[in-house]
C-alpha cells in the first residue's frame, strides 16, 4: 500500500555523502526549472553505465519534507514526495518508472540518481517521427500511446520500446485530493477551475492523457490553456470537440483534425477530452465497474 503522504516513501534520513569519484559527468540534459537545479548524464566509473542526476541546490530543497514545507508552504512541486513516490514505486516493481540509486548530498547540491533513459523524452521521439498526422503515425504512435494509458492506472506488462515516467513532485495517493492547480496549463482538467472543493484525480489524469496523445499524433497541442482567455478551449466549450476537430488546423494550416485523423482517433480523444467529467472516458479503473465506459472500450485501442 502507498503511505498516506507520498515523502513518507522515503526515510531523509538515507541521504548519503556525494561519493566523489564514483560518477563521470558526460554533460547536462536540460534545466530542472521547478526544481532550481538541473539534470546531468553521468557514468558509473568503472562500470560503464549511464545515470540521471537531479542536482538541486540544498537552500532550496533543504533537509527533509518538513524543512521544505516550512521555507516553501505554498510551494506546488514537492521534491521529497518526487523522492518518496519513486522510491514506493521501485518497492512494488511498478514497470513505469525509473530505479532509484540513491540521494547523495555535498556542501551545496543534493544530487537524485536515478537510471537513464536511453530514449530520450518522449515528445523529442515524437517529433522525430517521419510519418506526419495520419493513419501511418497514429501505427506508429499506438503502442506507446496504450502503454502510458496503462501506466497511469496499472502494473500491467510493457512492450518496446519501453515508456518510464518521472517526475512526481506533483503526484498525491488521494483519488478526491483538495483543491490545488498543478501541472501545465494544456494539461490541466478544465475542472480544476470550476471552484469545486475537490475533483476525482482519475478522470483529470484521463484529461491530461488525451492532451498527451494529442500532441503526439497531431505534432501540436489542442490549447495552451484550460483556463482563462484561451480561444481554442473556449471554442470547446461552446461548440464541443466534434465541431473543434473540423475546425482546429494542424501546424501545417492546410488540413483539419478530422480531415487526417482516424475517425476512431477523434472518439478517442473527444471522450478523453471530454470537458464534463461526469462523461469522460476512464482509463479502466475498478472503482467506475462496467458501467462506465473507459479507453479500453475504444476501436482505436483494439
Amino acid at each position: 500500500m502507498a503511505p498516506a503522504a507520498l515523502h513518507e516513501g522515503f526515510d531523509a534520513a538515507g541521504v548519503l555523502p556525494w561519493p566523489a569519484g564514483r560518477f563521470e559527468t558526460l554533460g547536462k540534459i536540460e534545466d530542472a526549472n521547478r526544481n532550481q537545479g538541473s539534470v546531468c548524464l553521468m557514468r558509473v566509473v568503472g562500470e560503464d553505465a549511464l545515470v540521471a542526476v537531479k542536482q538541486m541546490p540544498n537552500d532550496w530543497i533543504r533537509e527533509s519534507h518538513q524543512a521544505f514545507e516550512e521555507v516553501h508552504p505554498h510551494e506546488t512541486e514537492q521534491p521529497w514526495s518526487d523522492i518518496g513516490c519513486n522510491c514506493f514505486l521501485n518497492s512494488v516493481n511498478y514497470p513505469y518508472c525509473m530505479q532509484l540509486i540513491g540521494v547523495f548530498r555535498d556542501q551545496k547540491t543534493t544530487s537524485v540518481v536515478t537510471e537513464f533513459a536511453n530514449g530520450g523524452d518522449l515528445f523529442n521521439w515524437a517529433s522525430e517521427l517521419t510519418e506526419q498526422p495520419g493513419l501511418e503515425r497514429e501505427t506508429r504512435v499506438k503502442p506507446l500511446a496504450k502503454q502510458i494509458l496503462h501506466s497511469v492506472h496499472s502494473r500491467e506488462g510493457v512492450g518496446s520500446p519501453h515508456v518510464r515516467l518521472i517526475d512526481f513532485g506533483a503526484a498525491t495517493t488521494e483519488r478526491f485530493a483538495a483543491q490545488r492547480v498543478t501541472g501545465k496549463p494544456s494539461y490541466q482538467a478544465p475542472e480544476m477551475f470550476d471552484g469545486e472543493r475537490t475533483r476525482d484525480g482519475f478522470l483529470s489524469d484521463a484529461f491530461s492523457a488525451g492532451v498527451v496523445l494529442y500532441a503526439m499524433c497531431l505534432m501540436d497541442y489542442p490549447w495552451l490553456s484550460t483556463s482563462g482567455a484561451d480561444k481554442c478551449f473556449e471554442f470547446v466549450q461552446a461548440k464541443g470537440l466534434a465541431a473543434f476537430f473540423r475546425k482546429r488546423r494542424l501546424p501545417n494550416g492546410k488540413q483539419s483534425v478530422s480531415e487526417v485523423a482516424s475517425p476512431e482517433l477523434c472518439a478517442l480523444l473527444a471522450g478523453l477530452l471530454e470537458v464534463d467529467p461526469s462523461k469522460r472516458l476512464t482509463l479502466g479503473e475498478d472503482v467506475f465497474g462496467s458501467g462506465r465506459r473507459s479507453v479500453w472500450d475504444e476501436p482505436w485501442l483494439q
